[in-house]
């Protein structure tokens, strides 16, 4: 750093923070400065010898350092050399346990498997030697279509690695997409055996623990682009996010995850930042994969919903998965070896009974006819009037509590600002967020984050248009305006294909009552399209409490010069943050605001503060941050 004046005062900076912020600060400025200085070294050993490797070209980069494609000059092989970042190799207990754990990986003999080769310490630093795979990550195949033979193909390939590396006592804790290569041929390999609990993943707050693998930092604050999940923490367990002890049934979680999105397109704890799909991953239930994927077999659901099982010892082990996954291929390629054939099967043998039942019937009750009694065949009207009344109840039931087949995804578009003020978009755009965050509660609609759908504020493109470039069923579209202290908004849902109206509404109240107004909306909703809430979402959508209105709209207009993402914008904020939380401290959103804030101002995408100034800044204080939880179900830090 002597030469570069700058570099140096921002490394001092990091590690100065560890006397003023404490221990999960010290861990998350010493990674930042590493990754910085790693960088320079990782990109100057192209064309040099490491041993008896001649490092050909870099691969890529990743959590653990970099991936170089080298040259076994004594056995005269391609082979991958990770080279791992220098905060790795500098803990003799991470170096021992690295050590350790390589060597078990490379006892494991399995086709599924990468094999490691070696591993060894150099000037360059420490780095392991494995098989080089020729193909593409699992993340890069997920991006097309995958049939559902080609599907289970995959899963049962992951399984049968997993079911190897459990047997033998390894546990991965790292399943993730670009932790699995599929090569040219379809094979799958798993990457990472052993290792993986080295891979610090410092993915915005998040840190290597000895006994868990991964914790999450007190009050860390995970900043991420909105609409997207980043790294580790989306394919963690519950028990791995909730610092509970972990065993294989972590991998199979993670498996579940992986097999779910192949399944759908969908990743099933999605939200708006890391921290909010770890809560969703401890406390909520995904949408059934069906509801996205009609076509998928129901054997295939049902076993990814217990991989997804939030106890892990219900959850089924490798082999199970293994063979469940076996006879679901079996059954696909033609065999009916698996329940679904036996099901399928058994249909159509009851096909043909009620058929063969039925002619029978019917000549049944044809002799009887001519011979019948008018009392015997007024019983029979009543019987049949019965049938068809009980058969009108289960249908008007199912009609009540079942999602409408059109909508199952929706897109919130930006609210139209009526005022005639442009300098009142802050709040349209306020209560467009909201609406976006209250529909987000209710887990059997899929709905459009901020970001895809703030670019389409004054577009000129029809609802169709942009309903297909979302990929949604519904499109919410509205306006509000606030005079005073009143506020009217009036919003209409659109089925995009059939270009109807299914749901429209105006609303008036005091801006005192904007919380209850933003939830009586999203109730509407749901009840247009069908959805019965849960009784745990009817009552995050009854909240009763008002709020300030001048802290309402200093919120508001945090919210709006926040989601700029510059220095200037986060500035801002924070002053109508403060204002807010002035106004009413029991107002929790202006108090996750805050610490979201600070915390891009301290991060590499701004770095306006040092991160000595800027992350303690970012951890409201354990007792309030307790406090707003209880207090507010949006309390707990969502970072959108």
């Amino acid at each position: 750093c002597a030469d570069d004046p700058a570099l140096r005062n921002e490394v001092e900076s990091l590690i100065s923070s560890h006397d003023q912020a404490g221990d999960s600060i010290e861990a998350m400025a010493v990674e930042a400065a590493t990754e910085m200085l790693a960088d320079d070294r990782a990109g100057s050993i192209a064309g040099k010898h490491i041993g008896h490797y001649h490092v050909l070209s870099l691969i890529g980069r990743g959590g653990m350092g970099a991936v170089y494609l080298a040259q076994d000059t004594r056995l005269g092989r391609q082979v991958a050399l990770k080279l791992l970042r220098y905060g790795l190799t500098t803990d003799q207990s991470h170096i021992r346990r690295f050590e350790q754990e390589a060597r078990a990986a490379s006892a494991l003999n399995h086709p599924n498997i990468v094999t490691i080769y070696d591993i060894g310490e150099a000037e360059v630093g420490r780095f392991i030697v494995m098989e080089f795979i020729e193909g593409r990550t699992l993340r890069e195949v997920a991006r097309e279509p995958l049939s559902p033979g080609a599907l289970v193909k995959l899963g049962g390939q992951m399984a049968k690695a997993l079911n190897v590396a459990h047997t033998a006592g390894i546990i991965h804790r790292d399943v993730k997409p670009e932790n699995i290569m599929v090569r040219n041929d379809g094979y799958v390999k798993v990457l990472d055996f052993g290792v993986a609990r080295l891979a610090t993943a410092r993915v915005a707050g998040l840190s290597v623990n000895e006994e868990w693998g991964y914790q999450l930092l007190d009050g860390a604050a995970a900043e991420t682009n909105p609409g997207t999940i980043i790294g580790t923490p989306a394919y963690m367990s519950p028990e791995q996010a909730a610092r509970e002890s972990i065993t294989g049934a972590t991998d199979i979680f993670s498996s579940g995850i992986i097999l779910y999105e192949l399944a759908t397109g969908e990743h099933p704890f999605k939200r708006d930042s890391q921290l909010a799909c770890l809560h969703a991953i401890i406390e909520e239930q995904p949408i059934t994969p069906s509801r996205l994927n009609p076509e998928i077999p129901s054997a295939l659901e049902a076993l990814i919903l217990r991989m997804l099982g939030k106890d892990p010892r219900l959850r089924p082990d490798a082999g199970e998965v293994d063979q469940t996954v076996t006879e679901i291929e079996r059954a696909l390629s033609g065999g009916t070896g698996t329940e679904d054939g036996r099901r399928f099967d058994l249909a159509k043998r009851h096909t043909v009974r009620r058929e063969q039942e039925e002619v029978e019937w019917r000549a049944a009750f044809a002799r009887s006819r001519r011979r019948a009694s008018r009392r015997l065949f007024a019983i029979s009207a009543l019987v049949a009037l019965l049938v068809a009344g009980l058969i009108y109840l289960l249908l008007l039931r199912t009609s009540l509590t079942t999602v409408s087949p059109n909508i199952r995804s929706v897109a919130v578009l930006p609210l139209e600002n009526l005022s005639g003020d442009p300098s009142q978009d802050y709040f349209a755009d306020g209560m467009t967020d909201e609406m976006i965050a209250n529909l987000g509660k209710i887990k059997a609609l899929r709905v459009t984050s901020r970001t895809s759908v703030m670019q389409y504020k004054g577009a000129k493109k029809s609802l169709l248009e942009i309903a297909r470039a979302l990929n949604v069923d519904g499109v919410i579209e509205g306006s509000v305006k606030l005079v005073g202290n009143r506020v009217r908004i009036t919003a209409q849902l659109i089925e995009a294909k059939a270009d109807s109206q299914l749901w429209s509404e105006s609303y008036e109240r005091d801006v005192r009552d904007i919380l209850a107004l933003q939830d009586e909306v999203a109730r509407a909703i749901a009840e247009a399209v069908k959805i019965k809430l849960a009784p745990e979402e009817r009552m995050r959508l009854s909240r009763v409490r008002s709020v300030d209105p001048e802290a309402q709209e200093a919120y508001f207009k945090g919210r709006y010069h926040a989601s700029k993402r510059n220095e200037e914008g986060l500035r801002t904020a924070i002053t109508y943050y403060q204002d807010a939380i002035a106004k009413d401290k029991l107002y929790p959103l202006p108090h996750i605001g805050l610490a979201d804030a600070y915390h891009a101002l301290g991060t590499f995408m701004v770095g306006a503060l040092p991160p000595a100034e800027s992350f303690p800044k970012s951890r409201p204080p354990r007792g309030r941050r307790l406090t707003l939880t209880r207090r507010s179900p949006k309390a707990t830090p969502s970072w959108r």
